[in-house]
């Protein structure tokens, strides 16, 4: 069956590793949040998918969990000086400009909060979602809630779409939810694949994919 099939209806992406390369831009704005507070750091441990809660707590578990919340709440305020140190991943306008043209529904679930995202769309000029989810909507992934929040908006059931993404976190809410994934392989190692329903090497792959689902 080709995405034009009635049963698919809808595709939704998350957005770091997967749409964008943020990760030098969410680390420098993490650094400056931790250095307003007093905490000196010049690197972390990145855990792709993660939250920067998540990231702060694995990296420095003695930190006050009010502490936490102040600092990443800093650092979603301070991300968008960054932005420079973010880029598009190759081909992903060019996909999503496809898919919205074939009248596909196009969805964006992400761990980011709503000013990031604001701010990320406008600067790389993704002006095709006509949902989008991010964590002051639901919990965010690896709960399932946000793929919910999104069918409801989007009145869609789990059949009716496909997911895009690049984490661990992206794999466990999928499943939790029911929901198909397409995970991107370039900078995974091979255990995480088996978890997938479909394995990508790039956005081009991914429109492959979708194409014979």
């Amino acid at each position: 069956m080709g995405f034009l099939d009635e049963n698919m209806k809808a595709v939704a992406f998350d957005l770091d590793d997967t749409l964008i390369d943020g990760k030098r831009m969410h680390h420098a704005a993490l650094i400056e949040a931790l250095n307003k507070f007093g905490i000196k750091r010049k690197r972390l441990k990145w855990i792709r998918g993660a939250t920067s809660e998540e990231i702060l707590k694995y990296n420095l578990p003695s930190l006050d969990i009010a502490l936490i919340k102040k600092i990443a709440i800093y650092k979603r305020k301070v991300v968008k000086k960054y932005l420079k140190l973010a880029k598009p991943i190759p081909y992903s306008h060019e996909l999503l400009k496809h898919l919205k043209q074939k009248g596909l529904i196009l969805g964006l679930i992400t761990n980011n909060s709503h000013n990031e995202i604001k701010a990320f769309l406008k600067h790389f000029k993704f002006s095709f979602f006509h949902v989008v989810v991010g964590m002051d909507h639901a919990k965010p992934k690896p709960n399932p809630d946000m793929f919910n929040l999104f069918m409801k908006k989007a009145n869609i059931s789990k059949k009716d779409f496909v997911y895009v993404g690049d984490s661990n976190h992206d794999i466990l809410a999928c499943k939790k939810a029911g929901i198909r994934i397409i995970l991107m392989t370039k900078i995974h190692k091979a255990k995480l694949f088996k978890k997938a329903d479909f394995v990508a090497k790039n956005l081009k792959d991914v429109e492959k994919i979708i194409n014979s689902i």
